[in-house]
């Protein structure tokens, strides 16, 4: 959502023609859910995603022939029986044609780099279809086919609406800059995360080797941990070059409120590194919220198949999947 903003923010700002799609229902089997998002230019050329397939396919010739145009518009496929398509579902789409004189834009591109958290709401009503404002207020949000932060309730009126939450991308966090890291941090970075490495070795800390780091710190764990300020939504993987290393920092961020912990290592060591949490007073119900031996069991080697059985991890965890062997 942040990258397709901020292209979308771009593309306003320099006056390009282009068109803003963001999926506003999904019902049955659908290829996306409510909030996925895509920019189309005017000449077809795309960032983000509705799905892909015919119905993407038909979006992207819709919109693009909408980048000139001044009102939103609602469009509504079968994808079974106007499509041919197997999923058989339904998918709305909004399409918003943007423009220099879409300043929300800009704003929601401001947002996404600080840390107090707003709601972005869009009128699904045909009286100000695609009419955009901001709140601080809060939604309780239900439903599975539907992106984190991201739905379509009936607010006040029963009036029908988009509402979508805007704070800044989520962090992952890399203690340790050694082989499983490096593909690591670039699989996170191509899903839209700020990636953070901490290693004191700058030999292996290097811009040449995390060139799409947000951050590289090149000190000592001990020092980055005295004052180490976790987010909720923050990954923070354990992946440094020594088991001493790694107890001394799950010991540190074992009880620190975020969305995915996880710690490189056999089930030996991983047995073991609890048995000294809990010697320590740790209490069970923490442990069970640490992800080790890290990543899905998908028979992964080489750092690249670790990396990505990692990285599906955090996602399955940030969707409410069920882990799967």
């Amino acid at each position: 959502m942040n990258i397709v903003y901020r292209k979308a923010a771009l593309a306003a700002s320099q006056g390009l023609s282009a068109a803003l799609v963001v999926v506003t229902d999904a019902a049955g089997h659908t290829p996306q859910v409510v909030g996925a998002k895509m920019l189309v230019y005017g000449d077809k050329q795309i960032e983000g995603t509705v799905g892909g397939g015919r119905f993407e396919f038909e979006v992207i010739e819709r919109a693009s022939t909408m980048v000139n145009d001044e009102k939103p518009t609602l469009v509504m496929l079968q994808l079974g029986a106007e499509l041919g398509m197997c999923c058989g579902g339904r998918m709305e789409v909004l399409i918003t044609p943007i423009g220099t004189k879409d300043t929300w834009l800009s704003t929601v591109s401001e947002m996404l780099v600080q840390d107090n958290q707003v709601w972005l709401t869009t009128s699904l009503e045909s009286d100000d279809l695609g009419v955009r404002n901001f709140g601080e207020g809060n939604y309780r949000l239900s439903g599975r086919r539907r992106y984190v932060g991201s739905a379509v309730i009936t607010g006040e009126g029963g009036r029908r609406m988009l509402v979508e939450r805007i704070n800044k991308a989520s962090r992952l966090v890399l203690f340790g800059a050694g082989h499983v890291a490096q593909p690591t941090a670039h699989l996170a970075h191509m899903l839209g995360y700020q990636v953070v490495v901490i290693d004191d070795r700058p030999e292996w800390n290097s811009e040449e080797r995390f060139p799409e780091a947000s951050q590289r710190i090149l000190e000592p764990y001990e020092d980055v941990l005295f004052d180490f300020e976790s987010r909720p939504d923050d990954a923070l993987l354990i992946v440094t070059r020594g088991h001493d290393f790694d107890q001394l920092i799950l010991e540190s961020v074992i009880g620190l409120e975020v969305a995915y912990l996880g710690m490189i290592g056999s089930d030996t060591k991983v047995k073991k590194a609890v048995k000294r949490l809990q010697a320590r007073g740790v209490n069970q119900e923490q442990t069970l919220h640490l992800h080790a031996p890290i990543g899905l069991s998908i028979g992964a080697l080489t750092p690249e198949e670790i990396a990505v059985s990692i990285v599906a991890e955090i996602v399955a965890v940030k969707r409410g999947e069920e882990m799967r062997s």
